[in-house]
């Protein structure tokens, strides 16, 4: 890594430009995966299996369609059984392809805490006939791609209202949704709750009435 990388804050690339990483990015001491983390990712769990560029996604893992889960997996299992839930799966969008997915912490994800965990940047992946390498060029040129849900990301380094209001869980924004990821969540029934007494007996009244054959306005 270069001088000017270690002194730079992360200056917005332009374009097909390489993304600049501060020494503070790559050092950073986590153990565990989070929102917005740019991760290595692979569907399967074999050895053959291919290690992507992505990341995780601001989407609720409460979602997950494939099992029960809480926000975060330090907040233990659905069961509580867990102090940590070990096999939480992330929300995950793949660069390149723009496919999205939940994979497993466990065996599916890792974080990209280093440079030499990846290839150095080359302009030459712009044209490439490789979709790695397509996806490597996303990458390092436009990381905030399919992230208008959450305002000028790129210009705010990811700190905008809404998305600070997302990861707080303030209302409404923890119930935003990128428009992407809507065929790929559980889907939530909506139930009428808090209803008193007698507003049910007012629906009541108004559905006998309109099924009735003669009304009290047809008599006079």
């Amino acid at each position: 890594m270069s001088q000017a990388q270690e002194t730079s804050e992360s200056e917005t690339p332009g374009p097909s430009e390489p993304r600049e990483h501060t020494l503070r990015e790559w050092r950073e001491e986590r153990t565990t995966l989070y929102f917005g983390d740019v991760v290595l990712a692979r569907n399967g769990r074999s050895s053959q299996s291919i290690w992507w560029i992505a990341r995780i996604d601001f989407v609720n893992p409460e979602l997950c369609p494939t099992r029960k889960q809480k926000r975060t997996p330090n907040l233990g299992n659905a069961l509580g059984t867990q102090a940590y839930d070990w096999d939480f799966k992330w929300p995950v969008f793949f660069y390149g392809t723009h496919e999205t997915t939940w994979l497993s912490e466990r065996d599916q994800l890792q974080r990209l805490v280093r440079q030499d965990q990846i290839p150095e940047f080359n302009r030459a992946w712009q044209y490439s006939s490789s979709q790695y390498e397509k996806a490597l060029f996303e990458w390092y040129t436009d990381p905030w791609i399919c992230q208008e849900t959450w305002g000028d990301v790129k210009g705010t380094k990811f700190n905008t209202p809404v998305l600070r209001g997302w990861l707080a869980e303030e209302k409404p924004h923890c119930d935003v949704i990128p428009n992407y990821w809507l065929p790929n969540i559980r889907r939530v029934k909506k139930e009428q709750v808090n209803v008193v007494e007698e507003d049910k007996e007012k629906d009541a009244i108004q559905r006998e009435y309109k099924q009735a054959l003669f009304k009290v306005k047809d008599m006079y």
